[in-house]
């Protein structure tokens, strides 16, 4: 087995193993699944608990006064980013159609299908760090509106390991509109400061340390000449920092131009010599025939080519650009005006309080919904005609 996917054995296997633990319990000794409060519905393993739900309120309770504070930054937060994701499906959608160059790629991850079976640990990891805070937020803020916590606890769901709060639905319901938008709110809130804090903390202690090779194309210079995870540091007496250095040094080549890389491989600086090819695109402009990445290093080791250093930095940028891109899309999109999406309780909430006829707010509900789900599927099943899946994943 390739050693890319070593790290999604491991993974799968003890997933593996715990199901099969917990479903042979389950068979012979459900009393003991019982007095750890664990049940297995179907495919979801549920870790239910009266500590979480106490701890959660104790927080609520203690800070009340600063969580309902931020759970009213949260309102404005969060319809921003309704707004920004309102746009941003339609904006894309006519892109799509106009064929215009700022059209970006929407898709569902699939694993097996536009999710690779090495990304899977990386994916799992970014859910949980998504997820988890979410719902504490929700929980703790219901608890701060004194909201009572029916239940709460940690849930795996095959290879996605996240938690879940279930407030009192009828104390909910009799909260002020105010307080209700708050407690909304606050799930794509907290997603929306952990890729801001996410962020800062990469750019902040990881500097761009040369290009990675992520693959060659075959029956192109660069095949059988760049291997995977070759990190390229100069080209000629060009020092090559970023991808962004080496987009714009090889929009200067020509075709069969000679070209000396300089790459670190297991520690050591390789020049390898390498004639350019026709770049397919645009004819008049040299082609290596590889796929690239953005390489990244600590900064406490920029310097250093160790081997380990390298697997390091290259595992702690695959797991940032998962925690990046599922914080960011999971905060925008969950904000869509789209039932049962935080956005659209948001949205039946107001209904709520305006309609008092509840078959009109539901009429609405459905309408709001539903236009909003056709404009999202547009987005999507046009990126699969154009682009194909998993044209833009990590």
């Amino acid at each position: 087995m390739p050693q890319r996917y070593l790290n999604t054995l491991t993974f799968l296997l003890t997933i593996g193993t715990l199901y099969a633990l917990l479903y042979f319990l389950k068979k012979f000794k459900p009393e003991i699944l019982k007095k750890c409060g664990i049940s297995l519905e179907g495919p979801v393993v549920l870790f239910r608990t009266a500590k979480f739900n106490r701890a959660i309120e104790y927080i609520g309770n203690k800070y009340s006064k600063p969580i309902r504070f931020a759970s009213y930054v949260a309102i404005i937060v969060s319809l921003y980013l309704m707004f920004v994701g309102i746009h941003f499906i339609h904006s894309n959608l006519l892109a799509i159609i106009l064929k215009s160059p700022t059209a970006a790629p929407v898709e569902p991850l699939l694993p097996g299908i536009n999710v690779g079976l090495e990304s899977l640990p990386y994916l799992a990891l970014a859910a949980a760090v998504v997820l988890l805070p979410h719902e504490l937020a929700h929980g703790i803020t219901a608890s701060a509106f004194k909201v009572r916590i029916k239940s709460s606890g940690l849930l795996l769901a095959l290879i996605l390991f996240g938690g879940f709060v279930e407030p009192e639905e009828e104390e909910l319901k009799k909260t002020p509109l105010l307080k209700k938008l708050g407690f909304l709110s606050v799930g794509s809130f907290v997603n929306f400061l952990t890729f801001l804090l996410v962020t800062e903390l990469f750019l902040v202690l990881m500097i761009p340390s040369g290009v990675l090779v992520r693959g060659t194309l075959e029956g192109f210079p660069a095949h059988g000449v760049l291997k995977p995870d070759d990190i390229i540091v100069r080209i000629n007496e060009t020092s090559i920092s970023s991808l962004n250095d080496l987009i714009g040094y090889m929009k200067r080549t020509k075709p069969g131009e000679k070209i000396i890389i300089s790459v670190v491989r297991n520690g050591e600086v390789l020049e390898l010599p390498l004639t350019l090819a026709e770049d397919p695109r645009n004819k008049s402009k040299g082609f290596m025939g590889a796929r690239f990445d953005y390489y990244y290093q600590p900064m406490f080791f920029s310097n250093t080519y160790s081997p380990l250093i390298r697997k390091m930095s290259i595992e702690i940028y695959r797991i940032f650009k998962w925690v990046y891109l599922l914080t960011i899309s999971v905060a925008v999109m969950n904000m869509l005006p789209i039932y049962p999406f935080d956005g659209g309780r948001v949205v039946y909430a107001v209904l709520e309080e305006y309609f008092k006829e509840e078959s009109k707010r539901e009429k609405v509900k459905m309408l709001v919904t539903l236009y909003f789900v056709a404009v999202l599927l547009a987005n999507i099943a046009l990126s699969i005609r154009i682009w194909g899946l998993g044209s833009w994943l990590p």
